[in-house]
């Protein structure tokens, strides 16, 4: 158990914004609590793994079903940074007959954006890459927005910094913003206090330093669930107050919490 402990931290540390890991090392823990050490313990694990593969592939399948069912066809759909269902719900939805296409931003500094773009382009599915600080100026011609996430607490949708800024133009302009997140995305409480937006090299944004200038380079940020048309799960569409009822019920190992200290580290 110590063990096992010890390598569930360092996932959980190792990408502490992404809540599939937690909640997989949570989960675990949780299902070999009295379990006899050893052999016992190690095939409960295999077999629990295996079993959250299968449930991985099957979410991706309802999500995307789920997702066709708000995209009118035609419209524009307007995303943000490189999303897995995202895209494989903008795939699903062509295969399906939707006539669509996709405004995307280039999600600085690592530039994901482009990264989607070329998956649709491969796909068939016409899009338009925009500089980041372009897309309010685009938001009056898309329908509807759909972003991923990293993680979903109580406070928010935790995505790439400037999906907060997006949701506020959305609102402000009337155009439905949804998040398509699956379940193992959620994170209790517990944990989500535990977490930090993590701040990253600088030498992405500003490659030489300048002096009396500080580079800030933050990945994620938080948008408030109040912002949300609704969260796109395996489940359904959630509103505000069915996710926060079942963030309510989650589960923790006080193992793994009280093992936690998630400092994110400070780039010089």
């Amino acid at each position: 158990m110590k063990e096992l402990l010890a390598l569930g931290v360092s996932l959980v540390k190792a990408q502490p914004s992404m809540a599939p890991i937690f909640n997989l090392v949570n989960r675990i823990l949780l299902e070999v609590e009295g379990l006899e050490e050893g052999e016992q313990i190690r095939k409960k694990v295999e077999g629990l793994a295996g079993k959250c593969l299968e449930e991985m592939d099957r979410r991706a399948a309802q999500i995307a079903a789920r997702t066709n069912s708000i995209i009118n066809s035609p419209s524009i759909i307007m995303t943000y940074s490189y999303s897995s269902s995202v895209l494989e719900s903008l795939i699903y939805a062509r295969k399906a007959g939707k006539r669509f296409g996709v405004i995307c931003g280039e999600s600085r500094p690592l530039f994901e954006g482009r990264n989607l773009v070329r998956r649709l382009g491969r796909e068939g599915i016409k899009s338009r890459l925009v500089i980041d600080a372009g897309l309010s100026s685009f938001l009056k011609d898309a329908d509807l927005v759909l972003i991923g996430a990293d993680s979903l607490t109580r406070e928010g949708v935790v995505n790439k910094i400037g999906s907060h800024g997006l949701a506020v133009l959305a609102r402000a302009q009337g155009v439905p913003f949804f998040t398509i997140c699956g379940i193992d995305k959620f994170v209790p409480r517990q944990f989500s206090r535990r977490q930090e937006i993590e701040l990253k090299n600088p030498r992405e944004v500003l490659k030489r330093p300048i002096k009396n200038v500080a580079a800030i380079n933050y990945y994620f940020d938080i948008t408030p669930l109040s912002l949300l048309s609704g969260v796109i799960c395996e489940d359904g569409v959630l509103a505000r107050r069915e996710i926060l009822r079942r963030l309510s019920k989650v589960k923790v190992s006080s193992r793994l919490i009280d093992s936690l200290s998630l400092a994110p580290p400070r780039y010089r």
